[in-house]
């Protein structure tokens, strides 16, 4: 069994309980604080002796039997009454007695409920079974991640996804020293309780001879108190008054011990063992008794365990199914051929499954990882083949981020490879990070056994073509026939569309999709709307300018010379239906937070803008720049920008169109806005670049003039993800 599936199986049947544990917990962290407030002793240790403490108690208070300090160094005085006895509280600062503080029993029953759930020794035994649960999923979500994710500098990076999957890892991070921590002294406690451990304080000595005949000291004058701080003190049992040869029985941090009330020396006293000493350190760990502004800590700490229940159940049930599932592979040991595979989701892996079965129906032993795991060495490998797609721009995908690093220890150098790259030729860097790999191995002393390879858009065709080449280096490999399954689609009703740009021979649609039956996916603006078209089998992609809080899926759509989906959607009329599904682009989001957005288009690049614009609630600063042909004929969005602009939504709007006098390109209007756009980039803004590939490239030029007299460019505004684009 893996560490990612023992990590999944674990989550999902401890995770109600570990989620119960943690919201008790955080309930219980509480209580050191609040028992401080009540007793008024959140501040500094008072500087007193236990001899101090006892003199002005028992000057103040008549018949006091016994003078306990909690961990909190809260005060209960017991002392005798007529009809019995009675408790009061001692303020150990201003040395007066107060009301004594009553214990909540909302307290004792948070305490119960997470230490037994009501169940006494099975409660108990079940909440350390929780801790250790806690224990597996630290350790293997940890080892998840640094073997997907490419060493563990990946605990340090931000994650490429947003959503479910990136609420889990970043909670994770935050949350491991917590988790361990109070998992690992979780279970010390349950071995306790059953006594597995040491826990007891130590018995205390022989009980003393004292000599009757001599008067008792005054408590303030007994000197083994008076070595005693109070921080030390834990109780002290007055002597009983009618037995002249009773003493003292004071316990401290450190034992127990007798002292002569006549002499006022420690008549006794014995220490604490290892285990008992291990036991204190453990509770104040685990609790913060003791520590009040350690219990808030562990408390906030905990506060991330919610996060991590609830984001690892939405992604273990949205979870795809395995492409692997099901195959036989072979160790990274004894494998001859090995796939490696580079994927930002799950189509990739689909076309290693379909390789590794025919591979391994061929007869051979076939090892298949993530990028991010090459092993240090394959000593049986004869062939490695390489599955990656690219990310972002050019990017490393999750599952090779990591994979350079991890080349510069490789010690198989002398097995030969072959790199296949997936991707789209609509985007600038087709391919990029599959070139990538294939010029560090070679750079690292690798060579090819078959030249690279790049496939557009998961062609089945292209993918068939490129086995056919590999058979002559596979004897008896069958041919690669990969069928993907197709996503899970929604079939939605077009409730309006708006055409514009018929006059500048330019046609472009707005389509607003409403449900049909079932309820719309859930998406944001910038995510991808996939959409099938009768008589096609590959999906065409185009960015949403709406959210789910809109009730619409909205896209904006130009119609492409023998474009098959868009001449489809251009004719569709209100009524018309169509199948759907959202594919989540979370490359291309402005980041959360009120620092500028600069936000830039061509065409129907204004799309996904527009959706940006409209999430704009807060009315941060956004600045849009957009060009069109002719605002007579295809102005998008005009009313909508007009809107926005009224209710502070769009900071500042700068339109040009091409086939007007005096008009240009929107590259043009950022060069005469360049003092403008450097000013917003230095206060933070960040910017989204949305349209076709020669506009990027154009775009990226007038950006980069624009910032070179602040010492900034484009390429340093990528590192920092304030330069995002979706062009195609």
């Amino acid at each position: 069994m893996s560490f990612r599936t023992l990590h999944r199986w674990v989550g999902l049947t401890a995770g109600v309980l570990g989620l119960f544990m943690a919201i008790t917990g955080i309930m219980m962290s509480v209580d050191p604080a609040a028992e401080a407030l009540q007793a008024g002793t959140l501040g500094a240790d008072p500087g007193i002796s236990a001899a101090q403490l006892a003199g002005s108690i028992t000057s103040q208070i008549k018949g006091v039997q016994e003078i306990r300090k909690s961990a909190n160094n809260s005060i209960t005085v017991q002392y005798s009454t007529g009809a019995g006895t009675g408790q009061m509280g001692f303020d150990p600062y201003r040395l007066k007695p107060i009301p004594a503080a009553p214990r909540s029993s909302f307290w004792s029953f948070i305490k119960e409920a997470h230490r037994s759930l009501f169940l006494g020794n099975a409660g108990r035994a079940i909440a350390g079974a929780a801790a250790a649960a806690m224990i597996i999923l630290s350790l293997t979500g940890v080892s998840v991640m640094v073997r997907r994710m490419g060493g563990w500098g990946a605990l340090l990076r931000s994650p490429h996804r947003h959503g479910a999957r990136a609420l889990h890892l970043d909670a994770g991070r935050l949350a491991l020293v917590f988790l361990m921590l109070l998992s690992v002294t979780g279970i010390y406690m349950t071995l306790a309780s059953f006594e597995v451990v040491p826990t007891k304080f130590t018995a205390p000595p022989a009980f003393p001879a004292v000599d009757a005949t001599r008067a008792r000291l005054p408590v303030a004058q007994v000197s083994a108190l008076a070595d005693i701080p109070f921080s030390a003190l834990r109780d002290l049992v007055m002597p009983y008054p009618d037995d002249p040869t009773d003493v003292y029985t004071v316990t401290t941090d450190a034992g127990t011990g007798y002292i002569d009330p006549t002499t006022g020396k420690m008549a006794g006293f014995t220490q604490n063992g290892l285990g008992a000493r291990i036991y204190q350190w453990v509770y104040l760990l685990h609790t913060g008794q003791g520590a009040w502004w350690l219990g808030i800590i562990l408390g906030l700490g905990m506060l991330l365990v919610p996060a991590l229940v609830v984001s690892g159940f939405l992604m273990a049930i949205r979870r795809p199914a395995n492409p692997m599932r099901g195959i036989k592979t072979a160790s990274a040991h004894f494998a001859d051929t090995v796939i490696l595979v580079g994927s930002e989701g799950k189509t990739t892996w689909g076309f290693a499954g379909t390789l590794a079965k025919a591979l391994i129906a061929a007869g051979h032993k076939v090892h298949a990882a993530p990028m991010n795991a090459l092993a240090h060495s394959y000593p049986h490998a004869r062939h490695i083949l390489v599955l990656t797609s690219t990310y972002g721009q050019g990017e490393a995908p999750s599952t090779a981020s990591g994979f350079f690093k991890r080349l510069e220890r490789f010690r198989s150098l002398h097995v030969p490879f072959t790199v296949l790259g997936f991707g789209d030729k609509s985007f600038r860097d087709f391919c990029k990070f599959a070139e990538d790999a294939e010029r560090a191995m070679l750079a690292r002393g690798m060579h090819t056994f078959m030249e690279r390879f790049s496939i557009d858009r998961a062609s089945e065709q292209a993918f068939s073509g490129w086995g056919a080449a590999l058979r002559q280096h596979f004897a008896g490999l069958p041919d690669l026939e990969h069928h993907p399954k197709r996503p899970k689609t929604t079939k939605v009703r077009l409730n309006a569309a708006k055409s514009y740009g018929q006059e500048v021979q330019a046609p472009v649609s707005v389509l607003r999709f409403g449900a049909s039956g079932r309820k719309l996916p859930r998406h944001e603006p910038g995510d991808l709307l996939g959409v099938y078209v009768p008589q096609s089998r590959v999906p065409r992609f185009y960015s949403l300018a709406s959210s789910s809080r809109d009730g619409v899926l909205e896209i904006c759509v130009r119609k492409q010379l023998g474009g098959l989906c868009s001449s489809h959607l251009a004719a569709m009329r209100p009524g018309d239906k169509v199948e759907v599904f959202v594919k989540k682009n979370p490359g291309f989001k402005p980041r959360k937070g009120k620092s500028p957005l600069i936000l830039i288009g061509a065409g129907a690049g204004i799309g996904p803008l527009m959706g940006f614009t409209r999430a704009n609630r807060q009315k941060r600063p956004v600045h849009l720049f957009w060009g069109g042909r002719d605002p007579g004929s295809d102005f998008l969005y005009r009313d909508d920008i007009d809107e926005m602009r009224d209710r502070g939504q769009l900071s500042g709007v700068h339109t040009i169109f091409s086939r007007v006098p005096g008009g240009g390109y929107v590259q043009k209007r950022l060069l005469e806005r360049s003092d403008e756009i450097c000013a917003l980039v230095r206060a933070g803004a960040q910017i989204l670049v949305c349209g076709g590939i020669q506009m990027g490239s154009e775009v990226r030029d007038a950006i980069d003039a624009a910032l070179q007299p602040a010492g900034l460019s484009v390429a340093r505004l990528r590192k920092d993800h304030r330069y995002l684009e979706d062009v195609y």
